[in-house]
């Protein structure tokens, strides 16, 4: 979604923060799995704790974060768009990016590829919490956006965004989601379960995988 906003945006002189040492991750030589195929394009735990980069950030820029890094934004005017997505996506897809980061880590900065410890359990309350403040702070406009929407239909979605303000090129944004990125869906997650559970062999990861790019 950052490629899909910066670029929907294009002429606008939006840039966009993040590291771009972080961004070389390796694939997996078994499966070939890259966490984001299109690039992280965000700020990292290390910095966006760090009130003096926070501060350092100048007007007008793209940042992705995640969802314990927004309280600690200092005081000035944001839009923020926050993407939900089903807690049990979440957590496969977590669990799945830190296996990979053990295994491959981060290749222009290994001392950067540890495993995430920001996927941490997963605690719904403290997000809400951290969503609550950012409703009632007067510097904040938060507009929330479903994942599942955001790939099946994003011209509707970017046309809401469009709608709250951000000058977007709508058809432009709405081109650059791929479909296929979606993966660790809760039916598929679902499904192996059930399976797991009567006894029969759940699908494998690349059956998956190679359904959902359908």
């Amino acid at each position: 979604m950052m490629k899909a906003l910066h670029e929907g945006m294009a002429g606008q002189g939006v840039a966009m923060a993040y590291q771009p040492g972080q961004e070389k991750i390796g694939a997996e030589p078994k499966d070939g799995y890259i966490p984001n195929p299109s690039g992280l394009q965000e700020v990292g735990q290390f910095y966006y704790q760090n009130p003096a980069f926070l501060r350092g950030i100048p007007e007008d820029t793209l940042l992705k974060i995640l969802w314990d890094g927004l309280i600690l934004l200092p005081k000035r005017k944001y839009t923020i768009v926050y993407m939900h997505r089903d807690p049990v996506e979440i957590q496969a897809s977590c669990e799945r990016v830190d296996r990979h980061l053990r295994q491959v880590g981060v290749q222009e900065n290994p001392e950067k590829g540890y495993p995430f410890d920001c996927f941490r359990p997963y605690r719904q309350e403290e997000i809400d919490h951290v969503l609550d403040v950012m409703e009632v702070r007067a510097d904040v406009k938060l507009i929330h956006v479903d994942f599942k929407q955001m790939v099946e239909t994003p011209y509707g979605v970017f046309l809401m965004l469009k709608d709250h303000g951000i000058p977007l090129d709508v058809e432009r944004a709405a081109g650059l989601i791929d479909p296929s990125y979606y993966r660790f869906k809760a039916s598929e997650i679902d499904d192996d379960k059930t399976s797991r559970d009567a006894g029969r062999s759940p699908k494998s990861s690349n059956q998956a995988k190679q359904e959902s790019r359908l």
